[in-house]
């Protein structure tokens, strides 16, 4: 661990060991290299670069490398400064569980070996990403936004399957925000805080495909907790504590009043007494009907006059019971 911060230490800033003895920077411009040796508790490493040389110092491309540690190792383009000190400036760094990426001097990507790419803007420092790009090649998933000491902080993150989710996070794990998951349905708004679970819905608007949605807080297993389901027909289910309670949609008469929501047995009140209405309708029809055929067949001046004032009568009474049934029923 010693030497690979060692190395870190060289390849990104310069050829500087502290806590060492080191002998001088050496280079040979026939054989394009220059070496040093340094001793860190009593233990010889061997430092060398290979590549362009200008004036005597290491400038232009080229390799350097831990010449008893072959798995440490940069290559890029390079300089020296006043102080005789290798600098890489735009390059990549080889190390045993990853590559890092430099341009001017400053990290921009990372590769590690087991398949996962950070690549964006850097703490020069401490080298964990501020914000840019988490991607992840084994499961084909990426979070692109901010990041807070490294954890997720405000993003995207697309998962394999397409499912996209934009919003926080708290410990790197989704506090708040839109998930639009790859079957077309929505939620939008806080999730459960634990850490043995992630993306579990806490409260807010799920809205599925079929034109549907459910407004309100959840149980820890997704079931709809305290909330309002909405049927498009405008009927609506509410929850309470995990019990439900269907409420038909609002119904409108001709007249522009609207009769408000009860419960299934007002309304299958109302149903049930609907047809009873008409049905007793239609026998004061034929009542009346009866009455005025008996009168037609003793016709008579008297009686004619009796059979349109009863005809007059009958007609205006129905109009009349059919308007307030319609007001009644709304339809």
């Amino acid at each position: 661990m010693k030497q690979l911060i060692l190395f870190l230490n060289i390849v990104f800033f310069s050829i500087n060991i502290s806590d060492s003895i080191s002998a001088e920077l050496k280079c040979n411009i026939n054989e394009n290299k220059c070496t040093q040796v340094n001793f860190d508790k009593n233990k010889k490493n061997i430092y060398e670069y290979i590549g362009g040389i200008k004036n005597g110092k290491a400038e232009g491309k080229g390799k350097f490398y831990l010449v008893n540690e072959p798995n440490f190792f940069s290559e890029g383009i390079y300089t020296t400064n006043k102080l005789n000190e290798i600098t890489l400036i735009t390059g990549v760094i080889h190390l045993p569980e990853a590559d890092y990426f430099l341009k001017d001097k400053n990290i921009y990507k990372i590769v590690y070996k087991n398949g996962e790419i950070l690549e964006g803007t850097f703490d020069q420092e401490t080298r964990i990403i501020k914000k840019g790009t988490q991607s992840f090649s084994n499961t084909k998933e990426k979070f692109t936004g901010k990041f807070n000491e490294g954890a997720f902080q405000e993003g995207t993150f697309i998962f394999s399957d397409g499912t996209k989710f934009t919003g926080t996070y708290e410990g790197n794990r989704p506090k708040k925000g839109l998930i639009i998951y790859n079957n077309g349905e929505t939620f939008s708004g806080s999730f459960i805080n634990d850490t043995k679970l992630t993306f579990v819905r806490s409260e807010g608007i799920y809205k599925l495909k079929d034109g549907t949605r459910y407004e309100g807080n959840f149980f820890i297993n997704g079931k709809y907790k305290s909330g309002t389901y909405y049927f498009k027909d405008g009927g609506i289910t509410v929850f309470t504590e995990g019990k439900d309670q269907y409420y038909p949609p609002e119904r409108k008469t001709n007249i522009g009043q609207t009769y408000k929501r009860s419960t299934d047995s007002d309304w299958d009140f109302i149903e049930i007494l609907k047809y009873p209405l008409w049905a007793l309708g239609l026998f004061l029809v034929y009542y009346f009907l009866k009455d005025i055929v008996v009168a037609i067949m003793k016709t008579s001046i008297g009686g004619i006059v009796k059979f349109y004032g009863m005809m007059f009568f009958v007609i205006t009474t129905l109009v009349l019971f059919a308007f307030f049934l319609k007001m009644i029923l709304g339809g």
